[in-house]
């Protein structure tokens, strides 16, 4: 076997071990803390559900990680190798200084940069302009309701704010997009399918800690940095 075979192998084990210290941790630390389980109890948990998820559901992320981001042609052995140094270099680093990253994107950019380092941006698979018009369309067509809503039930508890319009449009558009997708609509994948998941799904994770709409725009950060 080739050595940079062998390093690859080691490489993406080691990212493996970033991966799970990093994300993993962040879904067993609650019950380790709250003593639900023994450390030992929520690794194990942790590890049988990660190992179960690709095996009983899909594996449709790592396939486009690996096919719908950069030009199968480029992926070669010592591209993907540099790809795994820069996601593995990178979750650590931040992990030791504390910075929330997401161990999946750090492997995305390690991928974006090999690729484009190797063979120039054609190696990426971009998205066409035609496909970023539809996603602003629904975009907009989620956004406009969320914003004549929102508006219309804050000028009804009496308390309107010109910011209840951008939350209302925000909340809209996190809505219609994954919405249009989950419907087949609007059909995306690649580069395109990432960028939309970074951006919606924190949004819609926030949406329950978000104030209420007749709250000001400094309560509402005094709200959101004391949650």
């Amino acid at each position: 076997m080739d050595l940079i075979i062998i390093l690859g192998i080691l490489l993406a084990l080691l990212f493996n071990f970033a991966n799970g210290l990093n994300d993993a941790a962040n879904s067993i630390a609650t019950i380790i803390a709250t003593k639900a389980l023994t450390p030992l109890q929520a690794v194990l948990l942790a590890g049988v559900f990660n190992l179960l998820g690709p095996l009983l559901f899909t594996t449709a992320i790592a396939a486009t990680i690996g096919r719908g981001i950069v030009d199968p042609i480029f992926l070669t052995p010592p591209l993907i190798l540099m790809a795994l140094v820069g996601a593995v270099l990178w979750v650590l680093a931040t992990s030791y200084l504390g910075i929330p990253v997401s161990s999946s994107h750090a492997l995305i950019g390690g991928l974006l940069g090999a690729g484009i380092a190797a063979a120039g941006i054609g190696a990426v698979f971009w998205p066409s302009l035609a496909l970023l018009k539809q996603v602003i369309v629904y975009g907009f067509a989620g956004a406009i309701p969320g914003a004549i809503i929102t508006g219309a039930f804050a000028l009804w508890k009496g308390d309107f704010k010109p910011w209840n319009l951008l939350l209302g449009g925000l909340i809209g558009m996190t809505i219609a997009i994954p919405l249009a997708i989950a419907t087949g609509f609007l059909k995306i994948s690649g580069i395109l399918a990432v960028i939309i998941f970074i951006v919606i799904s924190p949004m819609l994770g926030s949406y329950p800690r978000l104030p209420s709409v007749s709250s000001s725009p400094a309560s509402s950060a005094t709200t959101l940095h004391g949650a």
